[in-house]
């Protein structure tokens, strides 16, 4: 299993991190995310604890792991970001497991955690059919 991560990187300065948003379902795409492929990328994601990446202002970066799941991290600052990978993986499982883990109780096709959206905490991830 192989991660991959795409990234479109815009301007600078940092920050780390590290933090719970709130949880929104919608409609992001015309598929399902499947529950058990969040699992997976998730736990992908988990495994590598204390990785992070560069998240540079307004920009978004997506990881897949070729499955039928996907995150993107959009990073809504004005400042670079440290990014947490395993955050960005246990945020994607909240959204996966609020928005479509019980159908047909809990059924979009994707949804957001969406932070604070305060200066130095304006960020969403992004689970999505991929």
């Amino acid at each position: 299993m192989q991660l991959t991560w795409l990234s479109s990187i815009i301007f600078a300065s940092v920050v780390l991190l590290s933090a719970v948003g709130t949880v929104e379902c919608a409609n992001v795409a015309t598929g399902q995310p499947l529950w058990d492929q969040c699992l997976t990328l998730t736990d992908s994601l988990e495994d590598l604890y204390d990785e992070y990446f560069l998240a540079a202002a307004q920009s978004l970066t997506t990881i897949t792991i070729g499955g039928v799941c996907e995150y993107a991290y959009a990073n809504l600052d004005t400042i670079e970001y440290e990014v947490c990978v395993f955050d960005v993986g246990a945020n994607g499982f909240l959204v996966a497991d609020e928005c479509f883990s019980d159908y047909p109780d809990s059924y979009t096709a994707g949804g957001y955690c969406v932070s604070p959206e305060v200066y130095e905490n304006d960020w969403i991830v992004e689970v999505f059919y991929d």
